[in-house]
Protein backbone atom coordinates (compact mmCIF):
# COMPACT_ATOMS: atom_id res chain seq x y z
CA UNK A 1 0.00 0.00 0.00
CA UNK A 2 1.29 3.44 -0.93
CA UNK A 3 1.68 6.12 1.75
CA UNK A 4 -0.80 8.38 -0.04
CA UNK A 5 -1.37 10.54 3.04
CA UNK A 6 2.36 11.35 3.08
CA UNK A 7 2.28 12.72 -0.46
CA UNK A 8 -1.22 14.19 -0.63
CA UNK A 9 -2.31 17.10 1.53
CA UNK A 10 -5.44 19.21 1.27
CA UNK A 11 -3.33 22.05 -0.18
CA UNK A 12 -2.49 19.71 -3.09
CA UNK A 13 -6.12 19.54 -4.20
CA UNK A 14 -7.92 22.01 -6.42
CA UNK A 15 -11.68 21.49 -6.11
CA UNK A 16 -12.72 23.63 -9.07
CA UNK A 17 -10.72 24.12 -12.24
CA UNK A 18 -11.46 27.50 -13.79
CA UNK A 19 -9.97 26.78 -17.23
CA UNK A 20 -10.90 24.45 -20.04
CA UNK A 21 -14.68 24.64 -19.99
CA UNK A 22 -16.21 23.81 -23.35
CA UNK A 23 -18.58 26.77 -23.18
CA UNK A 24 -15.47 28.97 -23.56
CA UNK A 25 -14.96 27.85 -27.17
CA UNK A 26 -15.35 30.71 -29.62
CA UNK A 27 -17.58 29.35 -32.44
CA UNK A 28 -16.03 31.88 -34.83
CA UNK A 29 -12.59 30.26 -34.49
CA UNK A 30 -11.15 26.90 -35.54
CA UNK A 31 -12.50 24.30 -33.12
CA UNK A 32 -9.24 22.30 -32.97
CA UNK A 33 -7.18 25.35 -32.03
CA UNK A 34 -9.85 26.40 -29.53
CA UNK A 35 -9.72 22.96 -27.84
CA UNK A 36 -5.92 23.23 -27.65
CA UNK A 37 -6.28 26.68 -26.10
CA UNK A 38 -8.60 25.20 -23.45
CA UNK A 39 -6.11 22.41 -22.75
CA UNK A 40 -3.25 24.90 -22.40
CA UNK A 41 -5.32 26.78 -19.82
CA UNK A 42 -5.83 23.61 -17.79
CA UNK A 43 -2.10 22.80 -17.95
CA UNK A 44 -1.25 26.30 -16.71
CA UNK A 45 -3.70 25.92 -13.84
CA UNK A 46 -2.23 22.52 -12.93
CA UNK A 47 1.30 24.00 -13.12
CA UNK A 48 0.17 26.68 -10.65
CA UNK A 49 -1.18 23.98 -8.33
CA UNK A 50 2.13 22.08 -8.48
CA UNK A 51 3.99 25.36 -7.87
CA UNK A 52 1.91 26.04 -4.74
CA UNK A 53 3.13 22.84 -3.07
CA UNK A 54 5.92 23.21 -0.53
CA UNK A 55 8.73 20.81 0.28
CA UNK A 56 10.24 20.33 3.73
CA UNK A 57 13.62 18.60 3.71
CA UNK A 58 13.97 19.31 7.41
CA UNK A 59 11.47 20.29 10.12
CA UNK A 60 10.23 23.87 10.18
CA UNK A 61 11.82 24.78 6.82
CA UNK A 62 9.55 25.00 3.78
CA UNK A 63 10.71 25.50 0.22
CA UNK A 64 8.64 25.76 -2.94
CA UNK A 65 8.66 22.32 -4.53
CA UNK A 66 8.91 23.83 -8.01
CA UNK A 67 12.07 25.86 -8.39
CA UNK A 68 11.19 27.40 -11.77
CA UNK A 69 7.45 27.54 -12.44
CA UNK A 70 7.80 28.64 -16.08
CA UNK A 71 10.37 25.96 -16.89
CA UNK A 72 8.18 23.38 -15.19
CA UNK A 73 5.12 24.54 -17.16
CA UNK A 74 7.07 24.32 -20.45
CA UNK A 75 8.07 20.73 -19.69
CA UNK A 76 4.50 19.97 -18.68
CA UNK A 77 3.21 21.38 -22.00
CA UNK A 78 5.82 19.43 -23.93
CA UNK A 79 4.86 16.17 -22.20
CA UNK A 80 1.17 16.75 -22.97
CA UNK A 81 1.93 17.68 -26.58
CA UNK A 82 3.70 14.34 -27.08
CA UNK A 83 0.76 12.34 -25.76
CA UNK A 84 -2.38 13.37 -23.94
CA UNK A 85 -2.57 12.07 -20.39
CA UNK A 86 -6.38 11.95 -20.57
CA UNK A 87 -7.31 8.28 -20.48
CA UNK A 88 -11.06 8.64 -20.91
CA UNK A 89 -14.01 8.09 -18.61
CA UNK A 90 -13.45 11.57 -17.20
CA UNK A 91 -9.93 10.85 -15.91
CA UNK A 92 -6.48 12.23 -16.74
CA UNK A 93 -3.11 11.40 -15.19
CA UNK A 94 -0.82 14.25 -16.22
CA UNK A 95 2.73 13.44 -15.26
CA UNK A 96 6.08 15.07 -15.82
CA UNK A 97 9.67 14.61 -14.76
CA UNK A 98 11.43 17.90 -14.42
CA UNK A 99 14.70 19.26 -13.06
CA UNK A 100 12.52 22.08 -11.72
CA UNK A 101 10.91 19.70 -9.20
CA UNK A 102 12.55 19.09 -5.80
CA UNK A 103 10.57 16.01 -4.73
CA UNK A 104 7.87 13.62 -5.84
CA UNK A 105 4.55 15.48 -5.80
CA UNK A 106 0.99 14.29 -6.18
CA UNK A 107 -1.86 16.75 -6.86
CA UNK A 108 -5.53 16.38 -7.70
CA UNK A 109 -7.72 18.81 -9.59
CA UNK A 110 -11.36 18.44 -10.34
CA UNK A 111 -14.05 19.98 -12.49
CA UNK A 112 -17.57 18.85 -11.75
CA UNK A 113 -18.72 20.29 -15.09
CA UNK A 114 -15.84 18.71 -17.00
CA UNK A 115 -13.14 20.35 -19.12
CA UNK A 116 -11.50 19.65 -22.45
CA UNK A 117 -8.20 17.76 -22.14
CA UNK A 118 -7.96 15.88 -25.45
CA UNK A 119 -9.51 12.61 -24.19
CA UNK A 120 -9.57 9.50 -26.40
CA UNK A 121 -13.32 9.06 -25.85
CA UNK A 122 -14.10 12.71 -26.69
CA UNK A 123 -15.84 13.21 -23.34
CA UNK A 124 -15.03 15.98 -20.83
CA UNK A 125 -12.39 15.28 -18.19
CA UNK A 126 -13.46 15.69 -14.57
CA UNK A 127 -10.59 14.35 -12.45
CA UNK A 128 -6.86 15.03 -12.80
CA UNK A 129 -4.33 13.06 -10.78
CA UNK A 130 -1.05 14.87 -11.41
CA UNK A 131 2.39 13.47 -10.69
CA UNK A 132 5.63 15.46 -10.83
CA UNK A 133 9.05 14.17 -9.98
CA UNK A 134 12.67 15.23 -10.34
CA UNK A 135 14.77 13.54 -13.00
CA UNK A 136 16.69 11.63 -10.33
CA UNK A 137 16.70 7.85 -10.66
CA UNK A 138 15.93 7.32 -6.96
CA UNK A 139 12.39 8.63 -7.62
CA UNK A 140 11.63 6.09 -10.38
CA UNK A 141 10.00 3.46 -8.17
CA UNK A 142 7.73 5.90 -6.32
CA UNK A 143 6.84 7.75 -9.54
CA UNK A 144 5.81 4.54 -11.29
CA UNK A 145 4.11 3.21 -8.15
CA UNK A 146 1.83 6.25 -8.01
CA UNK A 147 1.01 5.92 -11.67
CA UNK A 148 0.12 2.24 -11.19
CA UNK A 149 -1.81 3.00 -7.99
CA UNK A 150 -4.01 5.55 -9.77
CA UNK A 151 -4.75 3.12 -12.59
CA UNK A 152 -5.47 0.30 -10.17
CA UNK A 153 -7.86 2.22 -7.91
CA UNK A 154 -9.93 3.35 -10.88
CA UNK A 155 -9.91 -0.10 -12.45
CA UNK A 156 -10.93 -1.74 -9.16
CA UNK A 157 -13.33 0.95 -7.94
CA UNK A 158 -14.36 2.55 -11.23
CA UNK A 159 -18.07 2.23 -10.62
CA UNK A 160 -18.33 4.47 -7.56
CA UNK A 161 -14.96 6.16 -7.01
CA UNK A 162 -15.13 8.90 -9.68
CA UNK A 163 -18.60 9.91 -8.52
CA UNK A 164 -17.56 9.87 -4.86
CA UNK A 165 -14.60 12.16 -5.65
CA UNK A 166 -16.85 14.49 -7.64
CA UNK A 167 -19.39 14.55 -4.79
CA UNK A 168 -16.80 15.24 -2.07
CA UNK A 169 -17.34 18.64 -0.52
CA UNK A 170 -13.78 19.17 0.77
CA UNK A 171 -10.21 18.23 -0.08
CA UNK A 172 -9.95 16.34 3.21
CA UNK A 173 -13.00 14.28 2.26
CA UNK A 174 -11.30 13.34 -1.02
CA UNK A 175 -8.11 12.36 0.80
CA UNK A 176 -10.09 10.27 3.28
CA UNK A 177 -11.70 8.35 0.41
CA UNK A 178 -8.35 7.70 -1.25
CA UNK A 179 -6.35 6.58 1.77
CA UNK A 180 -8.92 3.87 2.49
CA UNK A 181 -8.34 2.20 -0.90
Amino acid sequence: MLPVARYLKSSHILLGLKSGHLDEIDPEKDSASERQRLKRGVIEELADLFASVTFSPEPAILYPNITNRNGFAQRFHAAENKHSSAIGNGLAIPHVRSPDTRSLTLVIARSREGVWFDPPDGQPTHLFFGIAAPNWKDHDDAYLSFYRWIGTIFRNHGEWLPQALLDAETADEMISLLIKL
